[in-house]
C-alpha cells in the first residue's frame, strides 16, 4: 500500500506541476498580474478566518489511524459522525466571518481592478471554502486509511480538467469571474467524488454512533496543544501576502505566486526526498532519547543540509530566466528580491530534521509558543522593512523571524525536553552549515550568472550549479564524521532502487 502510494503521489506531483504551469501560463497571457494576485490574497485571508477551527481537524484525523487499523468500524463510525458534526459547525462559522469581512476586502488591495469584481470573486473563494469543509471529513478518512493513491489520481484527473475548462473559459471569455466559477466547480466535483468513492467502500458510514466523553476530553487536550501552532503557522504564512498587497499592490503579490508555484513544486519533491532519506534512517520514534537519538538527528540533520544546499543552488541560478522563459520579463522579480525569496525556502526547510524529531517526541506543549513569536516578529520585521525595501522587506522580515525564533528555539526545546542535553555544539555545527551553503550558493550564482537566457542556458544552470554545489560541499565536509554515514545511507536506497528494476 505504502509503495502505491508513493508511486502514485510521485505522478500525481509531476501532473500537477505540469498542469499547474501550463495553466499559469495561459493565465498571464489573458488577464494581468493583478488578476493573478487576487487569488492567493483571498486565500490567506480565508486562512486566517479558518483559525476558528482551532486545528479540531487535524486532531480528529489523528484519531482514525488507531481504530481503521484494528478494523474497528464502531469506533470509526463514532468518531466520523463527530467530525461531520464538527465541520458542518466550522463551515457556518468560516460563512458567516467570511461574510462579514466582505465588505472590507477591497480596501487591503491596492488595484485597478473593479470592486464589485473584487468582492464577487470573494464570494466565490468563501462559498468554495464553505462547501469543502462540509465534504471535508470523508476525504480525511480516505487519507487516513492509507489510500492517499486515490486521492492523488482523482485530483491529477480532475487537475487535467480544470486546465482544460479553465483554458477555454479564459480564451473565450476573457472573464475572470466565469474562470474562477469553472475552477470552483471542478474541485467541488472533485471532491464529491472522493466522498462517493468513501460511501462505497466504508458501510460504516452509515452507522449512527456517539464518541464517549473520554474521547472527547482527549481530542480537546490535544488541540489546545496544537492550536498555537496552527494558529502561528497561519500567521506566519498569511503575513507575507497580506503585507505584500497592501504595501505593494496585487500586481506585486501575483508575481510573487508565480515565484512560490515553482519553488513550492520543487519543496514538494524536495520533501519525498527528505521522508524517504528520514526512513532509511531509522524509526526516529523508537529507542533512547539519548545520545545515540542525537547523532540519528545530527546525520539526518548533515544530509539534509547538503540535499538542501545544492537545491538551493540550482534554484537561485534558474529561478529568474525559467519566469522570464515562461511569463515573460514583466513577471520579474531583481535579482536582490528574488534572493531573499529563495532565502525564505532555505530557512524554511533546514529546520526539517529538527521538527521531524519534536513531532515524533510529541514536544508540542513545549514548542506552543514558538510559532506566536515568530509570527509576531514576523509581522513587525517585514512591516519595518517594507516600508525601507519593498517587497524584499517583506521576505527580509520573514528570513530574520525564522532564524530568530524556531532556527534556535526548536534546537533548545529538542535538546532540553528530547535529549537531555545541551544544545551548544550543535549549534555551532548549524551556523558551520549555514555558512557553508551561503558561499557555496553564492559561488554557485556567480560561475552562472553570465550564461545566455534560454531554454538550454537554463538546463546548463541548472547542471552546472549542481556540480559546482556539490564538488564544494565535497571539499568542506567529506572530512565530516557523518560524510561517511551518509554516503552509506545514500548507496543503500539507490541499490535498493536497482534491484527493484531488475
Amino acid at each position: 500500500m505504502s509503495s502505491r502510494n508513493f508511486t502514485v503521489s510521485v505522478m500525481g506531483r509531476i501532473v500537477g506541476m505540469l498542469t499547474s504551469f501550463a495553466g499559469r501560463a495561459v493565465f498571464v497571457k489573458v488577464l494581468s498580474a493583478e488578476y493573478l494576485g487576487l487569488g492567493g490574497f483571498f486565500g490567506n485571508i480565508l486562512s486566517v478566518v479558518s483559525l476558528c477551527e482551532l486545528g479540531i481537524g487535524a486532531a480528529i484525523s489523528q484519531s482514525l489511524y488507531k481504530p481503521l487499523a484494528e478494523n474497528d468500524e464502531y469506533a470509526v463510525a463514532a468518531i466520523m459522525t463527530y467530525y461531520k458534526k464538527i465541520s458542518k459547525i466550522t463551515a457556518f462559522v468560516t460563512l458567516v466571518l467570511g461574510l462579514a469581512v466582505l465588505p472590507l476586502i477591497p480596501n487591503f488591495t491596492k488595484t485597478d481592478i473593479d470592486s464589485k469584481v473584487i468582492i464577487a470573486a470573494f464570494l466565490l473563494f468563501i462559498i468554495h471554502n464553505t462547501v469543502s469543509y462540509v465534504l471535508l471529513p470523508k476525504c480525511a478518512l480516505v487519507i487516513c486509511d492509507q489510500r492517499m493513491y486515490v486521492i492523488t489520481a482523482v485530483r491529477s484527473i480532475f487537475g487535467i480538467v480544470a486546465l482544460i475548462l479553465q483554458s477555454v473559459m479564459l480564451v473565450v471569455t476573457g472573464n475572470y469571474l466565469i474562470y474562477l466559477a469553472s475552477r470552483i466547480l471542478v474541485l467541488t466535483v472533485e471532491d464529491v467524488l472522493i466522498n462517493v468513492y468513501a460511501e462505497k467502500n466504508y458501510p460504516c458510514l452509515a452507522y449512527k454512533m456517539s464518541v464517549t466523553k473520554e474521547y472527547k476530553k482527549s481530542l480537546f487536550t490535544n488541540v489546545k496543544a496544537l492550536v498555537w501552532h496552527k494558529a502561528g503557522g497561519v500567521m506566519s504564512r498569511s503575513t507575507d501576502s497580506l503585507l505584500l498587497t497592501y504595501f505593494v499592490g496585487l500586481s506585486g503579490m501575483g508575481k510573487y505566486s508565480n515565484y512560490a508555484l515553482v519553488i513550492g513544486t520543487i519543496g514538494a519533491f524536495f520533501d519525498v526526498a527528505i521522508n524517504a532519506v528520514s526512513a532509511s534512517v531509522g524509526n526516529l520514534g523508537a529507542g533512547d532519547r539519548g545520545e545515540k537519538s542525537e547523532k540519528i538527528m545530527r546525520k539526518l540533520y548533515f544530509m539534509n543540509f547538503w540535499m538542501l544546499t545544492v537545491g538551493t543552488s540550482v534554484i537561485l541560478c534558474t529561478l529568474n530566466p525559467f519566469i522570464q522563459i515562461w511569463l515573460g520579463r514583466e513577471m520579474l522579480f531583481s535579482n536582490i528580491e528574488m534572493a531573499v525569496i529563495v532565502s525564505v525556502f532555505y530557512f524554511s526547510c533546514v529546520r526539517d530534521p529538527v521538527q521531524i524529531f519534536v513531532s515524533t517526541y510529541g514536544l508540542f506543549k513545549e514548542s506552543k509558543y514558538i510559532p506566536i513569536l515568530r509570527a509576531l516578529s514576523n509581522l513587525v520585521l517585514s512591516v519595518v522593512f517594507v516600508k525601507q525595501m519593498g517587497i524584499a522587506g517583506v521576505f527580509l522580515g520573514t528570513v530574520l523571524s525564522t532564524v530568530l525564533v524556531p532556527l534556535f528555539g526548536e534546537v533548545k526545546v529538542l535538546y532540553k525536553h528530547g535529549f537531555s542535553m545541551k544544545p551548544s555544539k550543535f549549534y555551532k555545527e548549524m551556523l558551520s552549515y549555514i555558512g557553508i551553503s551561503f558561499l557555496c550558493v553564492s559561488l554557485c550564482f556567480l560561475l552562472t550568472y553570465t550564461v545566455k537566457i534560454s531554454l538550454v542556458g537554463v538546463i546548463v544552470r541548472g547542471i552546472s550549479a549542481f556540480c559546482a554545489s556539490n564538488a564544494v560541499l565535497f571539499l568542506f565536509c567529506s572530512e565530516n564524521e557523518y560524510f561517511y554515514g551518509a554516503s552509506l545511507v545514500i548507496k543503500r536506497v539507490l541499490s535498493k532502487k536497482n534491484k527493484s528494476k531488475l
